[in-house]
């Protein structure tokens, strides 16, 4: 057999942006107080036993600790916390039938009851009246001593609300545009009836709020992009949709995959039905990374994927899928291949540093490579994978948000 040896980069990203993030607790010293916030608002009381427990190196969770007491990490009500719209993630092990992540008096619920997930939330009709949304039981949590992620968003502007469990949608309601959400006047508690039995072990991590969808919602659409080596230069063709509050594309290059310089800016075209641009550029000896920056009016910036191509080849690399997205413990990679072939991976943080590699084999045809993520990698980021394959000298990188 012959082996092709690919190398695969993932550069992690911080999604979190302090403007959108409402609240964040991530517990991972052991000699800081649990009340202490990593973003917002510190907490102004927890329960008596309540402790951080380490799980791995630099990684640590609430334990509720012994005599069974819950953990209560309460926020005190302010209207700071009096959003239009939600995205709320935690990481939660199961050891018990009722436990909520967070609630604001009759308001909100999201949490587990009798084992089993539910949501209720409550949205403004703007007459004056409030509309409480139950969602009954959506899933059962497993009791497999395991964290798992447990994610709710509500969009007031789309009126829309989904749960994801470890990245998978296992909820969805579809309500009115422009309604925004009710809060009472009451405290937020988070780790309500959350007690884990009294086992004392850590049960609870990765609390994160955030506003939405400002960390999800692009403002333009990238319906396909690629680049390819011809003998003329490199040819970068790219498809957009939705450009109606769009300033400018920017074309940029990269020799490393990872610093990029400004190639051209392009003018949109300005409608919200799809448009096609192309330009071409000098080619380059060795690999070079091609990706497009489209500049929104209020300066919000939203990438492509990245291409990457070399003058070698004539041919950009075979397009590699992501899945799920987002993802949470592991993703796979999709793509085909043209041999039976091995593929190494690495994957480094956004200053370098080397968290993860290992192997895999696969045979020819439709391939898949598993990444099962080790804790190393931090959540709520933006993760670019980069391929890169050692026979053609030609990269992929693709973008997926790990949670």
């Amino acid at each position: 057999m012959k082996r092709f040896l690919f190398s695969i980069a993932i550069l992690v990203l911080n999604l979190s942006v302090s403007a959108q993030v409402v609240s964040k607790f991530i517990w991972d010293d052991a000699s800081a107080s649990p009340l202490k916030a990593a973003i917002g608002p510190d907490a102004i009381s927890i329960g008596s036993s309540t402790k951080i427990n380490m799980i791995s190196a630099g990684n640590g969770a609430l334990n509720p600790g012994t005599p069974t007491k819950d953990i209560d990490l309460v926020l005190a009500n302010s209207a700071y916390f009096n959003i239009p719209s939600i995205d709320l993630s935690v990481d939660f092990r199961r050891e018990e039938v009722d436990a909520y992540f967070l609630t604001r008096g009759s308001s909100f619920d999201f949490g587990m009851s009798g084992g089993k997930l539910i949501v209720k939330f409550t949205v403004n009709n703007g007459d004056g009246t409030n509309t409480v949304i139950n969602s009954g039981s959506i899933y059962n949590i497993p009791n497999d001593k395991s964290f798992h992620n447990y994610r709710f968003m509500y969009d007031n502007a789309t009126g829309v609300a989904n749960v994801w469990v470890d990245g998978i949608s296992q909820y969805n309601y579809n309500g009115v545009g422009g309604r925004d959400l009710f809060w009472s006047s009451n405290n937020l508690v988070i780790g309500r009836l959350m007690d884990a039995t009294g086992k004392n072990i850590p049960i609870f991590d990765n609390f994160e709020l955030r506003l939405a969808p400002a960390a999800l919602v692009l403002p333009v659409k990238f319906t396909s992009f690629t680049a390819i080596a011809k003998s003329n230069g490199v040819q970068v063709k790219w498809e957009t949709a939705n450009e109606s509050n769009l300033k400018n594309y920017v074309v940029e290059k990269s020799f490393n995959g990872l610093s990029f310089e400004t190639v051209k800016t392009v003018a949109p075209k300005g409608s919200s039905i799809s448009n096609e641009y192309e330009i071409i550029d000098a080619l380059n000896t060795g690999n070079v990374s091609y990706r497009i920056k489209a500049v929104d009016q209020d300066g919000k910036i939203t990438y492509s994927v990245i291409r990457t191509v070399s003058a070698a080849s004539g041919n950009v690399s075979a397009e590699i899928t992501a899945y799920p997205n987002p993802a949470v413990s592991a993703v796979n990679l999709k793509f085909n291949s043209n041999e039976a072939a091995d593929y190494n991976y690495t994957i480094f943080t956004q200053d370098g540093r080397r968290v993860q590699n290992g192997q895999q084999s696969v045979e020819k045809g439709i391939a898949t490579i598993a990444i099962q993520f080790n804790q190393s990698i931090p959540h709520n980021t933006v993760v670019l994978i980069v391929v890169e394959n050692s026979k053609s000298t030609v990269k992929e990188t693709i973008r997926i948000v790990r949670k």
